[in-house]
């Protein structure tokens, strides 16, 4: 069917999620020291990273290692320890790992589980950092999307850090919506409880006649939890 007219509604991926980063702890283990402080030990910050995979593991696994592997050999105070992990029990993996005392420092996550940890009380608070960034007007800061940041924070606290957006449309028929079903504005901002009457409408009209009222063509589930979400 032809599809007409637009409903806006862009949704942020958090499961893929709008996809993001939590921060939990940190080790330091110890370095040798360059120039003046040749000899001298120090510390170094080494960061576990769990990430899951976003993509095919024969392209995406070896692309992460590669950021991974110039991020080390940049000049930082930390070095990434990456561990790229399995969504199939994932979430019983970090459990484990979170009631042993033993959860990675960084980890990509969905949305939903990046409350339920927060609600633990294993979410570092980043609220600082990214005040910081927008006070000094650090160019970080306008990499985020309007809105992006929002879906970290849980509790008015920044727990953290979106790096995937997924944008999301709602097609409608103008011809049975506004012409047959008498609906205005609908390019306009439309509430839930409004799409939840548009549905209605369309069921109680056209049901008998095996028309959906809403639908969404997925192939794989992402794109369903986005809706979800």
């Amino acid at each position: 069917m032809k599809m007409k007219k637009r409903i806006a509604a862009t949704a942020i991926l958090t499961a893929a999620v709008m996809a993001l980063s939590a921060g939990c702890g940190q080790k330091a283990a110890p370095t040798e020291g360059t120039g003046e402080n040749a000899g001298s030990a120090k510390e170094k910050v080494e960061i576990e990273y769990w990430a899951l995979p976003y993509g095919p593991s024969d392209t995406y696994d070896p692309t992460l290692q590669r950021i991974v592997d110039q991020y080390n050999a940049e000049d930082h105070g930390a070095t990434v320890k990456l561990q790229i992990m399995s969504w199939s029990g994932f979430i019983e993996q970090i459990q484990t790992a979170i009631a042993a005392g033993s959860p990675p420092d960084v980890t990509t996550a969905a949305y939903y589980g990046l409350m339920n940890y927060a609600a633990m009380g294993e979410a570092l608070d980043l609220t600082d950092l990214v005040e910081k960034w927008e006070a000094e007007k650090d160019p970080i800061a306008d990499d985020f999307l309007d809105g992006m940041l929002e879906a970290g924070i849980y509790e008015g606290k920044q727990i953290a850090l979106p790096f995937q957006t997924d944008p999301k449309n709602i097609y409608y028929r103008a011809d049975i919506l506004e012409d047959e079903l008498g609906f205005t504005n609908l390019d306009k901002e439309v509430s839930w409880d409004k799409l939840l009457e548009i549905c209605a409408a369309v069921k109680e009209k056209y049901g008998d006649e095996g028309m959906f009222p809403i639908s969404f063509f997925t192939l794989d589930q992402g794109s369903t939890n986005a809706m979800l979400n």
